[in-house]
């Protein structure tokens, strides 16, 4: 399989290893299976000891896995649930999520899906409405146009110009919930796997750098320290960096073509 080749063989090659490596993982202990759907469940009930109503109230669960989803983004599991208890009590106090629930380098992107997301509970009358919609499972083009009408907006670049959707990045005949034209491939398909939906994959750099491994084609950079690394195996210490960019290049070629012999 060549690099730059996307073609039907290609893209069996890719599925027979992403198959494969499913099975192994599956039987581990530690596969992380049903954790989208008995275990988060149980993981939101232990939130009840901080605050009662998540326990029985369905609003203040779906505000919890609103804030699950969104501000995971590029923040640890401790950090994220300290924001959810943050997050549902100033929703309790104000009736919005708070913009600032996210911490870290991805606070500014966490903001302004939060923003989105208060946006969409006015513009549907309520949590309960927009997690309808945001559910209701159709091809991407239906969503686009049922949220179009919604805002009583004509082109799907105003919709997202109004702060109201996202890029989804599938093609408008892929059936998807419609979470991801609001919140794109990752966080849109993340929270409606953390709702119940299952069958959508979180398009997040994890999946991406599972392809080009697959692909072997990791990364189109060298890091300085791969680099080094590189020079201390091989024993290249004094070489110029361009001789030894080049012998870089020879190896990734190398590999590629025995992957081009085996698939």
């Amino acid at each position: 399989m060549r690099i730059n080749d996307f073609g039907k063989k290609a893209v069996d090659v890719v599925s027979d290893y992403a198959t494969d490596e499913i099975i192994f993982a599956l039987a581990g202990a530690d596969s992380g299976l049903g954790w989208y759907t008995t275990d988060f469940a149980k993981a939101i009930d232990i939130l009840k000891n901080f605050d009662p109503d998540i326990a029985e109230n369905q609003e203040i669960r779906d505000i919890a896995t609103v804030v699950i989803a969104i501000a995971s983004n590029s923040t640890d599991v401790e950090s994220n649930l300290t924001r959810i208890v943050y997050g549902i009590n100033e929703y309790k106090k104000t009736g919005k999520v708070p913009t600032n629930v996210g911490v870290g380098t991805g606070s500014a992107s966490i903001a302004k899906s939060i923003e989105t997301y208060n946006k969409l509970v006015d513009l549907f009358g309520g949590v309960s409405q927009l997690k309808e919609f945001m559910m209701t499972e159709r091809t991407v083009a239906e969503a686009k146009k049922a949220l179009m009408d919604k805002a009583g907006i004509s082109t799907w670049t105003a919709l997202m110009d109004a702060g109201l959707a996202t890029n989804p990045g599938w093609n408008d005949n892929e059936v998807l919930p419609s979470s991801i034209i609001l919140f794109g491939p990752k966080i849109g398909a993340f929270w409606s796997n953390l709702a119940g939906l299952g069958g959508t994959p979180t398009i997040d750099r994890w999946c991406i750098r599972t392809i080009y491994r697959y692909r072997g084609d990791m990364r189109a950079k060298v890091l300085p320290k791969e680099m080094d690394d590189f020079i201390k195996e091989n024993k290249l210490e004094g070489q110029s960096k361009g001789s030894v960019l080049s012998l870089i290049e020879a190896h990734s070629k190398m590999f590629n073509s025995i992957l081009i012999a085996d698939g």
